[in-house]
């Protein structure tokens, strides 16, 4: 501690004389040291300590500087001088270097004291910890030096203890975040700390259980969609590992119930190709027969690995001539062009950047494995447009996708029919830029075992006066607006097909003249409701599954709109199960189940305002 600062703590101006204010300072280290007696805590005792000694310390670099002592010191030099003059001049100056000595040692004390607070206070506690043993050194036993080893202490104790409890809350954020790994690494940097600490060893805990119970929905959520996906031995090797990890889980016997229906369902398939394979088998005359390849399509979508079935189905095709790609033309619109009605023309695996017209009645047909490809740009153009001449026109086993994204107001679909009696059957189409199948112009087509998903408006549109779609086993999902839509006198049916998480309903049918029949369908997870019919159409709705979509499952509305529905099941829908808007006429209404949906379960004659949705 310097000297101005010295007088600046006793209040001293620059040309006062310490001495005449010995018995001042005095006094006020009395009151001072009668505060630290009766501090109230410890907390205020300490601090009152501090002031204290920084206090004395300030005393003793002044009195130091000025080399005060008492004032007996010159009678005692004087007596000293007038009965031994040679030695009570050398005792003088023994005596005057010893008490120069205290005093050095004093201020030297008060300065290391002051260095030693400011490093507490900083927390640099090495270098307090020197401070103080320098100190005791020179004092042993001090106060001073005692003091500040406490105050170490505790200090030391403090910062662990904000240090632990930054750390847990870095572990909690961690943990709302699921970020397990990181969560229990903190919670463990605190216990490796504070092995005691019960909040660190619960928080390790409710991570355990967290991530239980993540693993465990994981696990639901790979079984939901492998049977969303038709992945029956992927749907039974999740539900074991489920089985194994969370045997009372409630929904094991659910999920067992669900496989089991869709292994049925599997086998009347396989049962029903099996028929169809027996009666074109007695239609193999020889001769090309439309209606045995139709049945063996028909057969080979329903149980593609029969090896019975692709045998007659190869048999039967080579009755008619053949056209091979790119064996006998390198392309595919070559073989068109050189094609006659009712021919076959085969694609060979391989992916096909080409945009057809079909003018003719004849049979396109991939590989059905998903190795025969067609990719195109989505501002490109769409992949094939089947004009009103080619009426009988089949389209089986290719996949189509649009690279790229298309934002305009006219965009291609991925197929465009324009005749009758097309069948499109076995395709996937994967992000057209438009409709992923547009009937339109009075066309009638069947769409057959395709899947249809992320296209930029719905997945099959059917629309315009006369036109219609029959579709079947078929799946739409994840289009950026309905599944399937019937529009502008657009009819037909939808049988045994899912329409799921799409951008607007699952299932439409809107305006005058629509008339459509839905049976046995799944409607799930889309943003809007999972069946609406609208604006005077005429719907059959059957046996069909609408659950956990964001409005209600099932929604009919508009006057003039005429609707029956008879064994339908809706569930865990965000509004209503079941929806009819006054003014609906309901022909036939039976058997009809609803539970656990947010709003209503069925909620007859509403009178709510239109909604908007195209």
């Amino acid at each position: 501690m310097k000297n101005t600062e010295a007088r600046k703590i006793l209040g001293l101006d620059p040309d006062d004389d310490p001495r005449a204010f010995l018995p001042a300072f005095e006094e006020t280290r009395d009151y001072k040291q009668e505060l630290v007696n009766n501090a109230p805590s410890e907390e205020i005792k300490f601090r009152y300590q501090q002031e204290l000694l920084e206090y004395e310390a300030a005393v003793k670099v002044v009195a130091g500087k000025q080399k005060i002592r008492p004032h007996t010191d010159f009678m005692v030099v004087l007596l000293l001088l007038a009965s031994f003059s040679a030695v009570g001049w050398w005792g003088y100056q023994w005596y005057q270097q010893q008490w120069n000595a205290h005093a050095q040692t004093e201020v030297k004390i008060a300065e290391l004291q002051s260095e030693g607070r400011i490093a507490v206070i900083g927390r640099k506690w090495p270098e307090a910890e020197i401070v103080y043993l320098e100190i005791e050194k020179l004092d042993p036993g001090s106060t001073v030096a005692a003091t500040g080893f406490e105050a170490i202490k505790r200090g030391k104790l403090e910062e662990q203890s904000q240090q632990l409890f930054y750390t847990l809350g870095e572990s909690q954020a961690a943990l709302e975040a699921g970020r397990w790994d990181e969560a229990e690494r903190l919670a463990r940097l605190v216990i490796d700390q504070s092995p005691d600490n019960e909040t660190a060893k619960r928080k390790i805990e409710i991570i355990h259980q967290g991530r239980r119970k993540q693993d465990i929905s994981l696990k639901m959520m790979a079984i939901t969609d492998a049977l969303d996906q038709g992945s029956i031995p992927e749907a039974q090797q999740a539900h074991t590992t489920l089985r194994m990890t969370d045997p009372k889980n409630p929904n094991i016997s659910i999920f067992a119930n669900r496989i089991e229906t869709q292994l049925q369902a599997i086998k009347k398939r396989h049962d029903r190709a099996e028929v169809l394979h027996q009666e074109a088998l007695k239609l193999d005359t020889g001769e090309f027969s439309p209606k045995a390849m139709t049945m063996l399509n028909d057969a080979r979508r329903l149980h593609p690995e029969s090896v019975q079935v692709l045998a007659l189905y190869k048999k039967m095709s080579n009755y008619t001539r053949s056209i091979n790609v790119p064996v006998d033309y390198p392309t595919i619109s070559k073989a068109i062009e050189a094609a006659l009605p009712r021919d076959l023309i085969r694609v060979a695996p391989g992916t096909y950047k080409e945009s057809l017209t079909i003018t003719k009645p004849i049979r396109l047909e991939g590989s059905a494995d998903g190795k025969t490809k067609f990719e195109l740009p989505a501002k490109a153009s769409g992949f094939i447009t089947i004009t009103s001449e080619a009426a009988g026109a089949n389209i089986s086993g290719f996949d189509f996708k649009h690279i790229g994204f298309d934002h305009g107001i006219d965009r291609y679909s991925g197929i465009t029919i324009e005749a009758d009696k097309v069948t499109i059957s076995s395709c996937n189409i994967e992000h057209s830029a438009g409709h992923g199948i547009a009937i339109t112009d009075g066309a009638k087509a069947k769409i057959i075992g395709c899947k249809i998903t992320l296209c930029g408006w719905d997945g099959i549109s059917v629309y315009g006066k006369s036109s219609k779609a029959e579709v079947t086993d078929t799946l739409c999902q994840s289009n950026l607006q309905q599944g399937i839509g019937f529009w502008l006198g657009g009819s037909g049916s939808v049988t045994n097909s899912r329409c799921l998480k799409n951008g607007l309903c699952g299932i439409v049918a809107m305006s005058k003249g629509t008339k459509v029949v839905i049976t046995s369908n799944t409607c799930s997870s889309n943003r809007e409701a999972g069946i609406l019919v609208s604006d005077a159409v005429s719907a059959e709705l059957t046996s069909n599954l609408c659950e956990k979509n964001l409005l209600s499952g099932i929604v009919a509305r508009s006057d003039g709109t005429a609707v029956t529905m008879v064994n339908n099941v809706t569930k865990g829908n965000h509004e209503a199960g079941i929806l009819t808007h006054r003014g609906v006429k309901i022909t036939k209404f039976e058997n009809n189940k609803a539970s656990g949906n947010v709003s209503q379960q069925i909620w007859r004659d509403a009178n709510l305002k239109k909604l908007k949705t195209k």
